[in-house]
């Protein structure tokens, strides 16, 4: 649906495709035939559909079948001996633009240093120095920001613009975002995902919060994992061991509570004083519990014009041939807005 809107005025078309199992690359390649492949950071997400991460990683790869050039970091192992084998194999032409601690990468990185709310990345690339400074500090930022970089690099942006724009990236919703809760809490919400990966990043930037002595993690069930449950909670329980936390919440049927439970009991958790990481796969509605937590400052109002609705749909309809059906999709919970 995406690739529908692009138009002859268009210079450049930038499609995110994930995947959940295999064979589902192979489609999406035919729609989209990329020039270029951006391998972005491989989680764990949707891991139960394929047998081990280097068939995920060999899947994805199956979308740049007749790219040009494909960017990725060669320190992630089972990505460069996907990347190495596809090549022989599949793309013999392929280029690629890599980044990494090697001196072999394309784009070498020779030092991250953590400071505050910031990372400071030093980088060479064509044996020159380049450094950037970027507002967030946790590993996955840090690996999104270089990729990022790298694109840049290749479409020959100038530096100092990439450095100066690098300064003013903002967080993504529902992504390691903080905000002020109620009872002088710090809130967390990071339910923009929820696997094994991200948690781990999470539970190393709440650690990293010094606001408060007490440190609270609400977590749900992680789903989609490919894991059996006493390992996937084993290693969850390995991950929280050491992190000084004052309490654990768990929210959905493998672990404790259902979210209506938790808002109810409210009242009687007394939080307060400390810093509550959200931590909650979608279908859980982390956003409730968001939105009970968190230092009310003011209130929305939703206005809609059913009557301008009607306008734009019979604009649409109009361009159709008689009979052609129009369906109306509405992303899950209007992006936060509540399902209802």
């Amino acid at each position: 649906m995406s690739v529908w809107q692009m138009n002859p005025n268009h210079t450049l078309a930038i499609f995110e495709a994930g995947i959940s199992r295999p064979g589902e690359m192979d489609k999406l390649e035919k729609i989209i035939q990329p020039q270029w492949g951006v391998f972005t950071f491989m989680g764990e997400a949707h891991a139960e559909g394929f047998e081990n991460m280097l068939q995920k990683a060999e899947e994805k790869l199956r979308l740049f079948k007749n790219s040009q050039l494909l960017f990725y970091c060669e320190d992630e192992e089972v990505i460069a001996e996907a990347v190495k084998k596809f090549i022989s194999t599949t793309n013999h032409s392929l280029q690629t633009f890599t980044w990494g601690k090697s001196s072999r990468a394309t784009v070498q990185v020779k030092e991250i240093q953590l400071e505050n709310t910031v990372a400071h990345i030093s980088l060479l690339y064509h044996q020159q120095p380049l450094a950037i400074t970027i507002p967030f500090r946790d590993e996955a930022s840090v690996h999104n920001a270089i990729t990022c970089l790298c694109v840049l690099l290749h479409f020959k942006i100038a530096h100092g613009l990439i450095k100066e724009r690098m300064k003013t990236l903002r967080t993504v919703e529902m992504r390691l975002e903080l905000k002020q809760g109620i009872n002088n809490c710090a809130i967390i919400n990071d339910s923009y995902s929820a696997d094994l990966n991200s948690f781990s990043i999470a539970l190393d930037f709440l650690q990293q919060q010094e606001q408060y002595h007490r440190r609270t993690v609400v977590l749900s069930d992680l789903l989609q994992s490919g894991r059996e449950a006493t390992a996937l909670y084993t290693e969850i329980a390995g991950l929280l061991a050491g992190k000084n936390l004052y309490r654990f919440i768990g929210i959905g049927p493998q672990i404790q509570n259902t979210t209506e439970d938790f808002i109810e009991e409210l009242p009687l958790l007394q939080l307060h004083n400390e810093t509550i990481l959200l931590k909650g796969a979608r279908v859980f509605r982390f956003e409730k519990i968001s939105r009970a937590l968190e230092q009310k400052q003011h209130e929305t109002v939703l206005e809609i014009n059913l009557n301008a609705l009607r306008h734009n749909y019979n604009i649409y309809k109009q361009q159709l041939l008689p009979g052609v059906k129009l369906m109306a999709m509405v992303k899950a919970f209007g992006y936060g807005a509540g399902s209802y």
